[in-house]
């Protein structure tokens, strides 16, 4: 067995890598599209790669940019491709199953460098859900927590932990008296860890949708919206370019805000997204293609 992973960090290591025994680790270091989208197909096909481990980042480029690595390179040896760093969207799974490889299993993790595990993450004998890690991690007694701490299903909660599990730290250095750490993970529901990201358990399947950070979330007018909601709608711009968000407060005033944000009052919150121009292109036509879709993305989000 051997076992590839793309700037490996603590997250992939702890989540696949070091329960599998006599395998051999490959570690890649740099750019993994140089020279080209298909430096790490390449590496999959002349080592023979069992386990592949990369980002949602590294897919949702892959895809964007219609890349099909089953249409070019021999991947009979990959089995398992193991992903984390950030929430993948349903449409990053069905993209690995149609254009990398439709008989491997899927493995989306999510854990924390705290507590050196996974929360979630996959499991070979249960069916793969596209947007869904498959279940808890074993020793994970993990529930979405309401603002009331009651479990809920089949809406966004906070991730908590209700058990402690192996892995968990017991104490933070310089920290005498436990009041940091504490403050950290307990401070919100007492006795029951808060790990800090919002969650969606499906009550059909089992599975778990991560919707990023809660203190990430932005609520305007009360309505959730995860770092994963606006990436995936984000992704569906073809000229997008890296962007920042920030909540705001203000009155609408610009003709640019209205169209963004329609038919709100000046009550409101709102999210506004700013767009990096692309180096050459021409304001007015960047203006254009905004205004011919920002009132779909702004209505989807």
């Amino acid at each position: 067995m051997r076992l590839l992973s793309v700037k490996a960090d603590n997250c992939l290591a702890r989540g696949y890598f070091f329960p599998v025994f006599n395998a051999t680790i490959v570690l890649y270091d740099g750019n993994p599209n140089y020279p080209d989208p298909g430096a790490m197909w390449k590496l999959i096909q002349a080592e023979q790669i069992t386990i592949f481990g990369c980002s949602a980042s590294y897919i949702h480029f892959l895809k964007k940019e219609n890349i099909s690595p089953s249409s070019t390179y021999d991947l009979s040896s990959l089995r398992e491709i193991s992903q984390t760093g950030s929430p993948l969207s349903a449409e990053g799974f069905e993209y690995v199953y149609q254009e990398i490889k439709s008989d491997l299993h899927f493995n989306s993790i999510s854990g924390g460098t705290d507590v050196n595990g996974c929360f979630a993450a996959g499991s070979p004998i249960l069916p793969v859900y596209a947007g869904e890690l498959q279940s808890p991690g074993l020793a994970m007694k993990i529930q979405a927590y309401d603002e009331k701490g009651k479990p809920v299903f089949d809406q966004q909660g906070e991730l908590v932990c209700e058990a402690p599990a192996p892995s968990m730290p017991l104490y933070f250095w310089n920290d005498p008296d436990g009041s940091k750490y504490h403050s950290a993970y307990f401070d919100v529901y007492p006795n029951v860890w808060r790990h800090g990201d919002y969650i969606l358990v499906h009550s059909d399947t089992g599975g778990i949708t991560f919707y990023g950070r809660s203190d990430a979330v932005l609520k305007p007018s009360g309505v959730r919206i995860g770092t994963a909601e606006i990436y995936a709608q984000m992704e569906k711009l073809a000229d997008r370019k890296p962007s920042q968000r920030l909540p705001a407060q203000m009155p609408v005033e610009r003709e640019e805000l209205r169209a963004v944000v329609r038919g709100v009052t000046e009550h409101d919150h709102r999210t506004i997204v700013l767009r990096r121009r692309v180096v050459g292109e021409r304001v007015d036509d960047a203006w254009q293609r905004r205004k011919d879709r920002r009132s779909r993305v702004s209505e989807q989000v």
